[in-house]
């Protein structure tokens, strides 16, 4: 009976603690309506923080929920925008519900650009937060107080994608000394700001470093290569669409950002050829097969295949480039 009642305490304790893991973090969640895109991003002393503070659904909002982090917020916030009822009223209705208010952190904005946030007041310091037109941001247990206003700067000053912005906030917390603890894990979160109908197209960026020495300069890292692919996405489409010179252009662009990894620059090639572009291609495929021979084997195995039907002649043409 003792055995029993020992493993029944650990198990609850067990649970208990599960529900109140403590994400110490700063974040940033935002949209952007002339990009159409909505998006979060977060840095924490603590590992896999992705997979708890950022929530968005893309034509109803973006969450960040921290510090003696209750997920569930995400979800339920999403929830209540959908249905029309505003950030700061969703949030208090929430907010009275919850017997630990006092230690909750929570920022959000609605696909209306209506923000809130939240810093319960045990909250450990320096824990604050704000919110602006579109934006808010959120952090606790930095290292120095005003983090929140140094992304705040970084974010309204930095120019380009919603994602780069995001990235500039984090960057601005941690030069004025980001969390006490230090650092481990970071997130990025952009999906569409409408609707969208299909779950391929539901998310522009879903990046999480889990692990890191360095998270924030491996988050950059995969951002880089997030960018390669977006430009790979749209020369496929391009391609498509006939626009060949256009479509080379993207492969090209993702090609620079990310020449560790020649294979985009191979599909690109492949699509070209698929509608007889094999001089446009050719330059290509030369790149890539003194880069990796091994995507040579891949050219026999497209011949009419369903997705990109390669003529026995074009197969041959192509394998012919490295006989040349």
């Amino acid at each position: 009976m003792k055995i029993k009642n020992i493993l029944t305490i650990l198990l609850v304790t067990t649970l208990v603690y599960a529900q109140e893991r403590p994400v110490h973090t700063y974040s940033i969640v935002a949209i952007d309506k002339e990009s159409g895109q909505m998006g979060g991003a977060v840095q924490s002393h603590w590992f896999s923080v992705g997979s708890l503070v950022l929530w968005a659904n893309p034509g109803v909002g973006i969450v960040a929920t921290q510090s003696f982090v209750r997920p569930e917020y995400g979800p339920e916030l999403l929830n209540m925008f959908s249905r029309g009822v505003s950030p700061q009223l969703a949030l208090n209705m929430l907010l009275k519900k919850d017997s630990e208010q006092n230690v909750r952190q929570i920022g959000a904005v609605d696909i209306k650009g209506r923000s809130v946030t939240f810093t319960g007041e045990d909250c450990i310091v320096y824990a604050s937060g704000l919110q602006g037109e579109g934006y808010a941001i959120q952090a606790n247990i930095m290292a120095n107080p005003g983090v929140p206003e140094a992304m705040e700067k970084a974010y309204l000053s930095t120019g380009g994608a919603l994602a780069d912005r995001l990235y500039a906030a984090l960057v601005a917390a941690e030069n004025i000394g980001g969390d006490l603890r230090g650092k481990q894990s970071a997130a990025m979160l952009v999906v569409p700001l409408e609707k969208v109908d299909n779950l391929l197209s539901s998310k522009i960026y879903d990046i999480r470093v889990d692990d890191s020495l360095d998270p924030l300069s491996d988050l950059n890292r995969l951002m880089r290569i997030q960018k390669a692919y977006i430009f790979a996405n749209e020369g496929d489409v391009l391609a498509a669409e006939g626009e060949l010179q256009e479509a080379l252009d993207a492969y090209n662009k993702a090609s620079e950002l990310y020449p560790e990894n020649v294979e985009l620059l191979f599909w690109g090639a492949v699509i070209l050829c698929t509608d007889d572009k094999f001089d446009i291609a050719k330059p290509m495929f030369e790149k890539i097969f003194k880069v990796d021979s091994d995507l040579r084997e891949m050219v026999p195995r497209l011949e009419n295949h369903p997705m990109f039907p390669l003529s026995e002649e074009m197969v041959k043409k192509i394998l012919d480039i490295t006989n040349e």
